[in-house]
């Protein structure tokens, strides 16, 4: 069989290692370089995936050394089959230098990244101050997608493949969750959650009431914060405790709101309560209107652990709803 000869592009190798790393080797005929690289961006991924279930911010920081490491392979795998073109000039085509080696290749980088948010980790950022002090404007997140098992709400594009979810597991009273608000089942959005099927949920002056006994409640160093006009704001704040043992802290700027002062609410079964640790500023289970109970099948995720933040004063690396237990 007559060798067919073929000119290496340099801004072609780029580009397709640009799009999958290792990809611009393979055109330029530099199988075990490719393989290498190959190798070394999946141990990176799972890394990085492993890492968001240690309990310090180690994991944080074991992320931010694998996103390094992919970057700075991702640089290498671009610059060096940009050179490598320019070196060889001309190639004899390899085996593997056929169109649905590359197309399965630029494939399996398009998909990789989907499977990886499907069944594993997904980022998520805050938008607004539900949350508030547990998470900030601007705090970006890593959720749990296997937390809770998984539903249609956990496949892109929210297909309907299947109802109820797969491998579920219920939450901890506690948890902060990721779910699909109920009144439209497509906004994300994100709360604790305190009430479980069966429970007796009541705000009374603020104190919330789980099964008919007040949870423990104590003041504590009022939050402050800039608000949307650059203007600094305290708010009273507040550590509770669960009945379950988790402790976290909330705001209340002492309204006297209907969210203050609510009827008895029994969470059905497949349902669960979740409320916004900035409460009186939440769209929650307290709000028929917006969100209302929560079905286990709109549960996205947990989440875990906050990587990066816009906000000057969020700082800090942790695993979310651990750090203060």
């Amino acid at each position: 069989m007559k060798e067919i000869v073929k000119i290496r592009h340099p801004a072609v190798a780029a580009l397709l290692s640009f799009i999958s790393m290792g990809l611009g080797q393979l055109y330029n005929g530099h199988l075990r370089r490719a393989v290498v690289l190959y190798v070394f961006e999946i141990l990176a991924i799972v890394m990085a995936a492993v890492s968001t279930l240690l309990l310090s911010s180690h994991g944080i920081l074991i992320i931010y050394a694998c996103a390094l490491i992919f970057v700075g392979l991702r640089i290498f795998a671009v610059v060096d089959a940009f050179g490598g073109a320019r070196r060889i000039g001309s190639a004899a085509l390899q085996r593997y230098n056929r169109w649905y080696v590359y197309a399965v290749l630029i494939a399996y980088a398009v998909i990789a990244p989907m499977v990886v948010r499907t069944v594993a980790l997904e980022p998520f950022n805050i938008p607004s101050g539900s949350m508030r002090p547990t998470l900030l404007v601007g705090d970006y997140l890593f959720v749990s997608k296997y937390a809770y098992g998984y539903s249609k709400y956990s496949l892109p594009w929210n297909i309907d493949l299947f109802s109820g979810r797969l491998f579920g597991s219920q939450p901890e009273r506690g948890d902060v969750a990721v779910f699909k608000l109920p009144r439209d089942n497509k906004t994300d959005y994100i709360g604790r959650i305190v009430g479980l099927p069966g429970d007796r949920i009541q705000v009374l002056d603020g104190t919330l009431i789980v099964n008919d006994v007040p949870i423990e409640r104590r003041q504590v160093e009022n939050f402050t914060f800039s608000d949307v006009y650059g203007r600094s704001r305290s708010i009273a704040q507040f550590e509770e405790k669960l009945p379950n043992g988790v402790v976290h802290y909330t705001l209340d700027a002492n309204f006297n709101g209907n969210f203050d002062n609510t009827d008895v609410y029994s969470v059905p079964e497949g349902h669960f309560f979740a409320m916004g640790d900035n409460r009186d500023n939440s769209l929650d289970s307290r709000a028929s209107w917006g969100g209302g109970f929560i079905p286990a099948e709109n549960l996205v995720g947990r989440a875990e652990s906050i990587f990066y933040s816009t906000n000057g004063d969020a700082t800090r690396f942790e695993r979310i709803g651990k750090d203060i237990q």
